[in-house]
């Protein structure tokens, strides 16, 4: 069983590291797309800057679960050094309050604390 997760750096000048279930998964450049290839099953995903620098702790961890076959695109914005994540259809799947819960992109189940 497996799934895709794509995930675009929209940033112009700084990179990340896609952080999947607490180990680096991949390295995002500037403007830059990356596919990482995933067992179905639940997740837990969250960025970090670079290779040394930390994001700042109001970001929180993005939490889904994917279906077998299934892929979980999202797009990685910076604003005011903390990170917008959001669905292929531009929907925000955190900000600056509540909490998002549901489905999207094809079955899969995102919940997400938002910071």
């Amino acid at each position: 069983m497996s799934a895709k997760l794509t995930i675009s750096n929209q940033d112009r000048t700084s990179e990340y590291v896609a952080v999947l279930d607490g180990k680096d998964a991949a390295l995002l450049y500037p403007l830059q797309t990356a596919e990482i290839e995933i067992e179905a099953g639940q997740h837990e995903l969250t960025f970090r800057e670079g290779e040394e620098a930390e994001i700042p702790g109001s970001c929180k961890p993005i939490c889904f679960n994917i279906p077998d076959n299934k892929t979980f695109s999202m797009k990685v914005i910076t604003n005011l050094l903390s990170i917008q994540i959001l669905d292929a259809q531009g929907n925000l799947l955190n900000g600056r309050h509540g909490f998002l819960c549901g489905y999207v992109d094809e079955g899969v189940y995102v919940e997400n604390p938002i910071a």
